[in-house]
């Protein structure tokens, strides 16, 4: 018998009667090892497609920008059903050209850990004298799931094995 999973949206899996139904009781379906147990037999898949990696941000509360001022904002990263299974949780997030055209407003691009928290903090700058409402579900940017890797510099001229309070911490982000 052939089973084919696919990603749907609706909270729904197709052929839960085969699953549920098999002769050696029902089917275990373990997404991190990429597994399907089924009448005692390991079934190995592949996800089909590719996890949506850019995510809206919307803005988590209702916040007024004075003029000429700077605003720390509570942003909320938009999450899908598969985020538990990600181990990390890092996001880079950059402004919306279309928010920013229509708000006059700086965001700084930044990148944001959610792996604990549902919030993450933005850094807005309002340039102008009038003040600018940002209202509740904004969206204000998108979010970008971050895979980078950590280079360590050190200075050429100390370079001692034992020396490590020189060190500096480089993030290499992937530009497509």
């Amino acid at each position: 018998m052939e089973l084919v999973v696919a990603h749907i949206a609706d909270n729904v899996l197709l052929g839960l009667d085969i699953l549920v139904m098999g002769k050696k009781g029902p089917a275990e379906i373990r997404l991190a090892d990429e597994v399907l147990c089924w009448n005692e037999q390991n079934i190995s898949f592949k996800f089909v497609g590719e996890f949506a990696k850019v995510r809206k941000v919307m803005a988590a509360d209702h916040t007024v920008i004075p003029g000429y001022s700077e605003v720390i904002l509570e942003a909320y990263v938009e999450k899908t059903d598969l985020d538990s299974w990600f181990a990390h949780q890092e996001f880079l997030i950059e402004p919306s050209p279309d928010f920013m055209e229509k708000s006059c407003i700086i965001i700084s691009t930044c990148l944001v850990d959610l792996a604990s928290h549902v919030t993450g903090t933005i850094r807005l700058m309002n340039p102008f004298m009038n003040e600018v409402i940002i209202h509740q579900n904004t969206v204000i940017g998108t979010a970008h799931l971050n895979e980078f890797e950590i280079i360590h510099l050190t200075n050429i001229e100390d370079n001692s094995e034992n020396e490590t309070s020189r060190y500096s911490s480089v993030r290499r982000l992937p530009l497509n």
